[in-house]
């Protein structure tokens, strides 16, 4: 593991962590200090304010008595409320407002890390004793990509429409390395008062072309297309609220991908198919996560999810070898590894202002810590043309993958939407890319809104 890379990064959560408690420390009910949220004055009567805040009303006239009659006592007087004033139930739910409390429900998602795998490679072991490979991606996982629960995610139920974009740098999809773009747009709809929900993402990536032109040394060559537009798997995830306290709330639920990528061909300059690898794989992603936030200016959250695959994919080869064309044959299947993710994310609120009337909301500083771990050996497959005695291998890498990934990021909060940017890369030997941008766009309506204090 690079160490080296885990200071600043050790250091910084260290920093953000003891300031946040200490700023939870001296905060009593009525009072926050240093950058914590501001509540609406007493006075604020434009817009609506958040759940919690009470505006102001100025008491009522008494009509003076009728002569005779004894006078009407004053109504009490409400307290004026200091110019730092917070309500106790700032952070409370409100009825109607669904089941999480709105302090829980307010912590901004997690950023994510997570590319893809299964960057297998077929090797030729001809009869004439030459040696020729090539890389061969996984059209499940690795071409445009394999999505964790966690990216963009939060274990509370939401109403929003997701926008993701990712830029991953030097992808091995080729011996060189390539750069993918990803764009992952989706949404999430609540039911069951809140409780639950069913969320959707459509991942799709400027990449490499599902279908692969090599040559005889099977080098990837002309009319390969490295900046091809590809529809990736279609994943749905069905989540529950399993418990929520005043500061800490727990969720879980199964994703689902529905096989909709491209198989991957792969074919002779003249056109000629040499095989394929058939886009198949139905895989299962149980999760739990937990999101934790001890004051109003603190927040924590960590996932843990398992991605196995029910069924393999379909591996088709030509009966004519490396001439391509003819009948292609099945001649196996290729199961994609199990894998399990851990994943940590604590940040602070640098500004809040739960004001219904302004413009900027929230700015959090965010840092996380991505473990994605391998748990199963890869799966090979080896067969032999029958004209030829050639010997074909379809493997990954040997060994178990332990990949580590560190992110540093911002969030914007607008209020009806959010955007967060980060920046990762990995802090271990095993790697699926150089570096990262991600781009998070939420844009929240329903019970989500109404907990986060917009109507």
């Amino acid at each position: 593991m690079r160490y080296g890379k885990l200071v600043p990064l050790a250091a910084f959560v260290c920093a953000a962590l003891g300031w946040s408690l200490q700023a939870g420390a001296q905060q009593t009910s009525s009072q926050l200090t240093g950058y914590c949220p501001r509540p609406c004055p007493p006075t604020y009567q434009q817009g609506t304010c958040p759940p919690g805040y009470q505006p102001y009303a100025p008491t009522p006239a008494v009509p003076p008595a009728a002569e005779g009659q004894p006078q009407a006592p004053s109504p009490a007087a409400p307290s004026e409320a200091p110019s730092d004033y917070v309500s106790p139930d700032l952070f409370a739910g409100s009825p109607g407002a669904g089941f999480a409390s709105a302090g829980v429900s307010a912590a901004p998602n997690m950023i994510g890390d997570h590319f893809g795998d299964a960057f297998r490679s077929l090797t030729l072991f001809s009869s004439y004793d030459d040696t020729y490979s090539t890389v061969l991606p996984s059209p499940s996982t690795a071409i445009v990509g394999r999505l964790k629960i966690a990216d963009n995610g939060s274990p509370i139920p939401q109403d929003r429409i997701i926008f993701n974009y990712s830029y991953y740098h030097d992808v091995p999809l080729t011996p060189q390395g390539l750069n993918v773009n990803r764009f992952t747009p989706g949404f999430e709809k609540t039911f069951l008062g809140g409780m639950a929900s069913l969320e959707a993402r459509f991942p799709m990536a400027v990449t490499m072309d599902s279908t692969l032109t090599v040559d005889n040394q099977f080098t990837p060559t002309a009319p390969t297309d490295f900046s091809s537009g590809e529809f990736g798997d279609i994943v749905l995830t069905p989540k529950v609220l399993l418990y929520q306290g005043c500061d800490w709330a727990l969720g879980a639920g199964v994703g689902v991908t529905i096989p909709t990528a491209d198989d991957l061909v792969v074919r002779r300059p003249n056109g000629n198919e040499l095989g394929r690898i058939e886009s198949d794989a139905v895989f299962l992603k149980p999760y739990f996560g937990v999101v934790w936030t001890p004051n109003q200016c603190f927040f924590a959250q960590a996932f843990l999810e398992y991605d196995f695959a029910l069924n393999g994919n379909g591996v088709y080869v030509s009966e004519n070898g490396l001439r391509g064309g003819g009948d292609i044959n099945r001649v196996g299947v290729l199961q994609d590894r199990t894998y399990q993710y851990l994943d940590v994310s604590a940040g602070f609120w640098l500004h809040r202002n739960d004001c219904g009337h302004a413009l900027v909301r929230g700015i959090a500083l965010i840092t996380e810590h991505h473990w994605n771990a391998s748990l199963n050996d890869a799966d090979s497959l080896v067969f032999v043309d029958p004209q030829t005695d050639d010997q074909y291998v379809v493997r990954e890498g040997v060994g178990d993958i332990s990949i580590h990934n560190a992110l540093v990021g911002g969030l914007i909060d607008f209020g009806r939407s959010t955007l967060t940017v980060g920046y990762g890369f990995p802090v271990s030997d095993d790697e699926v890319f150089d570096g990262e941008l991600r781009v998070n766009f939420n844009y929240w309506f329903g019970q989500t809104a109404a907990r986060r204090g917009v109507y």
